[in-house]
């Protein structure tokens, strides 16, 4: 299937650089390991399907009660299965563990060294529901259902809270990610009389010490936020520090949203299916009587096709085309031009 990419509105005699765009075409994977289907399985009612990473870059999908493991997205095999008919919440790998945690008050989360034997770690148990956990730069970092404070560990087993001075009486974490080097956790603001809405946003890069945005309002559409090359994405856009769009994005999901950086593409779960993109581009513009665009990250001997338009539901306008000979390709652009500009792929990629 074939996906337009969005590259990014500019002005004439504007600069951009580094602009990340996303590629133009998407592949289904099949996580189940049995091969010829596009589908996970049976859609899971009330669990999160989850796609996390280890520090090796081995890919892991599971629905919170089977776990499986790739290198490609092509080939997978069973790497693990929760203890029991509860299935976990979220699961994440590191140091040569899996750490799970479950909804419930007062449980702690478990760790298991190879998917299938998991004993309980000896964290305190809490008055708050554990709802999320992620690996990275060599710890794990957990988040509450309510509440404004975290927890670190190295082992899964051994947590330590870290308290980030934020008002716990109506706060609640809505998501936690680890991408790109870079935690970023989102905590979301709630009353009895007004929608919840997504008040901060922190960052980390070690789980302990984190960068806390100022209070923002932002609608509930927001279901998550996690960093990529610097930014902060979204489910439909890019977004700056202080939360104002910095871009709108097109992906290819259903309800439940699960994405991954990964290898410089990004993996898909939406429910019952899997999808992985082609590489992510990179795009540098600069503006002037000469606009000139400089495209990094191409496929050498696939045909790409420049579009344009002046406003999202305006009709394309098709540049030029090009085949690419290398993974750089500079291209001239109409003077003083402006408005969205797209790449297709048309032909080569696999």
């Amino acid at each position: 299937m074939r996906w337009f990419a969005l590259i990014v509105y500019f002005s004439a005699f504007s600069t951009i650089a580094g602009t990340l765009v996303f590629p133009s075409q998407w592949h289904w994977r099949n996580p189940s390991g049995t091969g010829g289907s596009n589908q996970l399985g049976d859609e899971v009612v009330g669990a999160r399907l989850n796609l996390f990473a280890d520090e090796f870059q081995n890919l892991y999908w599971t629905d919170g009660q089977q776990i499986f493991i790739t290198t490609n997205t092509i080939t997978w095999t069973k790497a693990g299965e929760a203890p029991g008919p509860e299935r976990f919440w979220d699961i994440a790998r590191g140091n040569g563990r899996f750490v799970g945690v479950r909804s419930g008050l007062g449980v702690v989360p478990a760790v298991s060294m190879d998917g299938f034997q998991w004993t309980n770690g000896t964290a305190r148990a809490t008055n708050s529901s554990r709802i999320a956990v992620e690996f990275g730069n060599g710890v794990f970092v957990s988040t509450f259902g309510n509440g404004a404070d975290l927890s670190v560990s190295s082992d899964g087993e051994e947590w330590t809270t870290v308290a980030t001075g934020l008002d716990p009486a109506r706060l609640y974490f809505g998501s936690l990610r680890f991408s790109d080097g870079v935690f970023v956790a989102a905590v979301w603001y709630s009353s009895p009389f007004e929608y919840p809405a997504l008040a901060h946003v922190l960052k980390s890069t070690n789980g302990i010490d984190w960068s806390i945005s100022p209070r923002v309002n932002r609608p509930f559409h927001v279901d998550y936020l996690m960093n990529l090359r610097g930014r902060l994405l979204g489910p439909d856009r890019f977004y700056n520090e202080d939360l104002s769009s910095a871009g709108i994005v097109s992906l290819p999901w259903r309800r439940y949203r699960q994405l991954i950086y990964w290898k410089n593409t990004l993996v898909i779960a939406d429910g019952i299916q899997l999808l992985q993109s082609d590489p992510l581009l990179e795009v540098n513009i600069t503006g002037g009587d000469d606009q000139k665009i400089e495209i990094r990250g191409l496929v050498p001997g696939t045909t790409y096709e420049l579009m344009g338009s002046q406003s999202l539901d305006a009709p394309l306008t098709s540049f030029q085309q090009f085949s690419a000979s290398s993974e750089v390709k500079n291209l001239d652009l109409p003077a003083a031009r402006s408005g969205f500009f797209w790449i297709r792929t048309l032909s080569g990629s696999p």
